[in-house]
């Protein structure tokens, strides 16, 4: 097979073109580089955190974002869209700044395998692991039923992590230390068999849905897009259902994405759950910051001090010695505890009295308060008008009015 050539310059020759350089070229710079890789947001999409990493040592390009990588000269003739010619017309225009003499291959023993390649798949187990999920407020048990413990080897050094697996294949990898994916990249699809879709952006905030509601299992089939530049693949899954509820990240790029799901006919944006903050996992990790009690989702019925009265009058103190372990979500938690400070009493008191079937009256707001004394005044009113009509009092026509201006100012407030 000839070798093609523009002005003398070979493909062969032309692989040999930094990368880095081609990038400068197009108007695209590294946010991070060592002496080994730099990484750049991506020349094929729009994108917030790079995900296009270029190897310096082998002078390969990797976009993990769409899963496909290669040479100088594939990445050239795939962002400027124009022939292999035009390409080498590209490179060659540098030919005053670059030698284009061939540089040394790396004999193939010597060679470090850039690729992620996996070792072993087992059940979450690793303290570290799981440590890491108890600091992202992940419930473990949810978790153990989608995401496994990977073990895999990256550029010749072995590693572990979290593992999701992708409808190709592929795994996402977290752990506390890095972020890393295997080819292919595509969508995680989990379906069960129902006709509303949950969709996510990443793997912590499809674990902090079923965390956040609890029955979420029962009602939906849910899709990690793993990438937004995967869109297209989630919205041809999306036609097969008749609601799709969205909680993608709050940043320009999760509400580019959300805007282009909503025209499906049934779809719901619920970004506002977690508004203020940047994704569902980061709410879910400050709302457990704030939580009370002893875990996240412990409801603990502590033993309390309770005063009794004998038959005879007396008082005696009666000790509750035993307690009582509940489990339910960090949200049901936090309206028990709201409830019962509503109530003036003990989060242990609430619980029982509820149990037992006992009424438990909230305490009045002061807004509340003050209704209620208006409310007693007009009974008041109204009982000595009664008084006043049978007595024939002449008084009684400069009370009603009275009480007419009366009811008139409150009314008033209600414009308001």
């Amino acid at each position: 097979m000839k070798r093609k050539r523009t002005n003398g310059l070979t493909c062969e020759r032309a692989r040999a073109f930094p990368i880095e350089r081609a990038l400068a070229k197009l108007g695209h710079f590294p946010t991070r580089t060592t002496h080994k890789e730099a990484w750049f947001l991506s020349p094929f999409r729009s994108e917030t955190q790079a995900s296009f990493k270029v190897c310096k040592k082998l002078n390969r390009w990797y976009d993990h974002g769409a899963g496909k990588g290669g040479n100088v000269i594939d990445l050239i003739y795939q962002v400027t869209n124009g022939t292999v010619k035009e390409t080498l017309e590209f490179i060659a225009n540098e030919n005053s700044l670059f030698s284009f003499q061939q540089q040394p291959i790396l004999k193939k023993e010597n060679q470090v395998d850039d690729k992620v390649v996996i070792a072993k798949v087992k059940t979450l187990g690793h303290p570290a692991l799981l440590g890491y999920m108890k600091s992202r407020a992940i419930n473990i048990r949810n978790a153990k039923k989608y995401v496994k413990e990977v073990h895999y080897t990256f550029k010749g050094k072995p590693y572990f992590a979290i593992g999701l697996k992708n409808g190709s294949g592929g795994w996402e990898l977290r752990n506390k230390y890095l972020k890393n994916c295997t080819a292919p990249k595509d969508v995680t699809h989990i379906q069960t068999g129902h006709q509303k879709l949950t969709v996510t952006e990443g793997m912590f905030d499809f674990l902090s849905i079923l965390g956040y509601k609890g029955a979420m299992e029962q009602e939906s089939d849910f899709l990690v897009m793993n990438s937004t530049v995967l869109i297209q693949k989630v919205m041809s899954v999306s036609k097969g259902y008749a609601t799709l509820e969205l909680y993608l990240d709050n940043d320009s790029n999760g509400r580019s994405v959300t805007k282009t799901l909503m025209e499906h006919r049934g779809a719901k944006d619920l970004s506002s759950v977690y508004k203020g903050y940047k994704d569902m996992n980061e709410w879910q990790c400050e709302n457990v910051k704030d939580a009370v009690g002893q875990g996240i989702q412990d409801v603990f019925l502590l033993p309390q001090k309770q005063t009794c009265f004998t038959p005879d009058g007396q008082r005696r103190n009666k000790m509750k010695r035993t307690y009582i372990k509940f489990r339910c979500t960090i949200y049901e938690k936090k309206l028990l505890i709201k409830r019962a400070e509503r109530a003036g009493i003990s989060l242990s008191e609430y619980c029982r009295n509820t149990a037992f079937g006992r009424n438990v009256i909230e305490r009045l707001s002061a807004e509340q308060l003050e209704c209620y004394k208006t409310l007693v005044d007009f009974k008041n009113s109204f009982t000595r008008i009664g008084n006043m009509f049978r007595k024939r009092n002449p008084r009684l026509e400069s009370e009603v009015q009275k009480l007419a201006r009366e009811i008139g100012e409150h009314l008033k407030n209600f414009r308001k």
